[in-house]
């Protein structure tokens, strides 16, 4: 994961993961990044330090596409090419209900800028 300078786009920093990333979004606190990657995890990552900052990794059956952070920064969602999408609890790592299945693979996820 490497991260720019918005203004050079020089990198400022990078840290390595496993599994080669597909995407990547920061949470709100600008201090954890959720990693989705191809290996069918996605993990919560200290930004600066690229450390877990949830002690488990969040699995899909298939390859990780997409992340999305909630707006307080509880959860985490994710969507794989498994056809399904989770919600997860940020700190723990822990799913939070049955997968929601969509009978195709899941590109994108988002949540309400309102929670």
């Amino acid at each position: 994961v490497r991260f720019l300078d918005a203004r050079t786009l020089r990198p400022v920093r990078e840290w390595r993961t496993g599994g080669g990333v597909l995407a990547a979004v920061y949470a709100p606190d600008g201090a954890t990044v959720v990693v989705a990657r191809r290996d069918n995890l996605a993990e919560v990552r200290r930004a600066d330090t690229g450390a877990p900052a949830a002690p488990r990794a969040l699995a899909h059956a298939r390859a990780v596409t997409s992340v999305a952070v909630s707006p307080d920064g509880k959860l985490v969602l994710t969507g794989s090419r498994d056809g399904t999408a989770r919600f997860w609890d940020a700190p723990t790592g822990l799913p939070l209900g049955a997968p929601l299945r969509t009978g195709a693979a899941v590109t994108a996820v988002a949540f309400d800028p309102r929670g």
